[in-house]
């Protein structure tokens, strides 16, 4: 991470994310409707018509008495689980899918039991997804999960999972039931888990509540539920709920991790992130922060993670760089399918935005929460955007929220190029040069918008090229695409979004 520190760059770079939505296709869906089109021999369950039912009932009653094998064809490439179901049998169920596996609701493995899930028949391009409601429950630890081929080691606390990947920072985890830490009762003086991540930590659709970390040491790690996530490393498919993380020390601060070269997806997080530095300290660089990630670098990715939580620096930090805060992450480059809802307080950070401080490549993602930067210590100015203090690269996606700045602000990015088929409707920004979209804008944008009504302002543009970017009255921006959006990635609809254009595969909560 030594290299990702220099936010004074305003064009930044990275790798680009790839985040192409799934269509629905036909599908093998265990529901609770009576089983249909649906052949069970030998163990085998497999579909004869490209939609098919098989009862859940019938499938726990099948794992009572043997293993079974679920798996995907005649037209049918997907596995929906729709229905609850369990069993206490050792039976091993085996969810085969020609692309995705999916799961809709709880599932428990309420025995000695087994569960092997293939996605893309074990290649590389399907996906394992977990709904809201969707959840693997396993009441034995030693219960055998395999994932895409790799066995997974099975916890069910934060203890044993820190002491796992300590022993092995490139095993395969997974989270066997929910887990309440016990909040302020039981907090955390550094991150749960220090070792970096190398390996995978599945939630497997679970939430882990009231993680709360009070960090008074200055150890230049990460801090959030894990310390660093490695090149090698992913977390995903987990609900944090009730964060409450807090530091004096300038550090990387988040709910997942402090700092993340791997892949951050699916997950969710409420709470909040509070970092109040004392002045002067022995701390290297400023505090970086946000609801999911710290800083997430050019080799890392965080995809289709949510967060309502809370940021905030309410004090200056007396550092040579300044802070970065974001709702999402502080830095972060490679992210889509994203969103933050949580205002971004802070006045001791150079760079804020609702979703990131300071990033590039982001794609399909929002922000509704307000974000304030005021920091101006080397006289370079505060970035402050609705979506964005400082970024590029940036495609489909929307802020609603202000940015306020003491110098660049804007309801999109305080300082931006590269954007397109993008818009914004926060309230006018305040800063030294502040626009409907940009306070400063770079050139090299495309059919990007600014709402003139609820921004109240007439200038997309505080400052610099705002070629591409085009007012829009809050009536015509409510009652049509705006010219360049396209209908396979916007939608619009007078009861979604308050009117205003959505994102089709990654709608407002």
């Amino acid at each position: 991470m030594s290299g990702m520190r220099a936010r004074r760059v305003i064009v930044l770079s990275g790798i680009a994310a790839v985040c192409a939505a799934t269509a629905a296709r036909a599908s093998v869906e265990i529901s609770s409707a009576p089983t249909q089109n649906m052949q069970c021999s030998a163990g085998v369950c497999a579909p004869t018509a490209k939609k098919a039912v098989l009862n859940a009932g019938d499938l726990a009653a099948m794992l009572a008495a043997s293993d079974v094998k679920v798996v995907t064809g005649s037209g049918a490439v997907t596995i929906t689980v729709a229905a609850s179901f369990s069993w206490t049998s050792a039976s091993r169920l085996t969810l085969d899918a020609a692309q995705n596996v999916s799961f809709q609701a709880p599932v428990t493995v309420a025995g000695p039991g087994a569960l092997t899930i293939v996605t893309n028949d074990g290649g590389s391009g399907g996906t394992l997804t977990f709904f809201k409601e969707g959840k693997l429950d396993f009441w034995d630890l030693t219960s055998s999960l395999v994932i895409g081929g790799s066995s997974y080691t099975l916890v069910s606390d934060l203890a044993t999972l820190a002491g796992d990947v300590a022993a092995t920072p490139a095993g395969d985890f997974a989270l066997a039931a929910d887990f309440d830490t016990g909040g302020a009762t039981n907090a955390y003086r550094a991150s749960p888990v220090l070792t970096p991540l190398d390996g995978v930590f599945d939630g497997l659709g679970h939430t882990i509540s009231n993680l709360t970390i009070r960090e008074r040491a200055c150890d230049f790690v990460g801090e959030g539920l894990f310390s660093g996530i490695g090149q090698g490393g992913t977390v995903r498919d987990l609900h944090l709920d009730d964060i409450a993380i807090s530091s004096n020390k300038p550090r990387y601060a988040s709910g997942v991790a402090g700092l993340n070269s791997g892949k951050i997806a699916n997950v969710w997080v409420s709470g909040a992130i509070k970092i109040t530095p004392k002045s002067p300290h022995n701390c290297v660089d400023g505090a970086v922060a946000g609801g999911v990630v710290g800083a997430s670098s050019a080799s890392g990715s965080v995809v289709d993670a949510h967060s309502s939580a809370s940021v905030s620096m309410p004090v200056s930090i007396d550092e040579r760089t300044g802070a970065v805060a974001g709702g999402l992450a502080g830095e972060a480059s490679n992210v889509g399918l994203s969103s933050a809802t949580g205002d971004v307080n802070a006045p001791g950070a150079a760079f804020a935005g609702g979703l990131i401080g300071s990033g590039d490549h982001i794609s399909r993602s929002f922000a509704t929460g307000d974000a304030i930067a005021t920091w101006d210590q080397q006289g370079d100015g505060s970035q402050a955007g609705g979506l964005v203090g400082a970024g590029n690269n940036i495609a489909n996606s929307y802020a609603t929220g202000t940015g306020t700045g003491g110098t660049y602000a804007g309801g999109f990015a305080g300082v931006g190029s590269a954007v397109t088929d993008s818009y914004a409707t926060g309230a006018a920004p305040a800063g030294s040069y502040d626009g409907g979209f940009f306070g400063y804008g770079l050139g090299t944008d495309t059919d990007d918008y600014w709402d003139m009504d609820t921004s109240q302002s007439a200038v997309g543009c505080g400052t610099g090229d705002c070629t591409g970017v085009t007012g829009l009255s809050d009536e015509t921006l409510k009652s049509v695409l705006p010219a360049g959006f396209d209908k396979t990635v916007w939608h619009r609809n007078e009861n979604i979004n308050n009117g205003y254009p959505y994102l089709i595969d990654n709608p407002p909560q």
